[in-house]
């Protein structure tokens, strides 16, 4: 799960605490499907069109590059279809700075 990347080009989704997440790519393929354990991330550069599924949204936290992106939501947070995209996480991140 760990490509070389451009650092400002990487998305990285990091688990605070235990979290079942799944991800999907642009097709809606499952390219992960399982319970991210605290201190585990997934990383990836190809991240057009991915969405993300956590069962426990408030436990992870998500980069791009070196920024962290607004929280995702509260502990115990089932969210769905949070875009991967690079530019939708800033401007998400963004218009919770305003």
């Amino acid at each position: 799960f760990k490509p070389t990347a451009v650092a400002g080009e990487q998305i990285r989704v990091v688990a605070k605490q235990d979290s079942w997440v799944r991800i999907l790519d642009s097709g809606e393929d499952i390219l992960v499907d399982r319970i991210l354990l605290a201190g585990e991330e997934f990383q990836t550069t190809d991240h057009r069109g991915m969405t993300l599924m956590p069962s426990n949204a408030g436990a992870l936290s998500l980069f791009v590059g070196d920024l962290a992106v607004a929280p995702l939501g509260k502990i115990g947070e089932i969210r769905q279809n949070i875009s991967l995209d690079r530019q939708d996480l800033l401007v998400m991140t963004a218009q919770l700075l305003r």
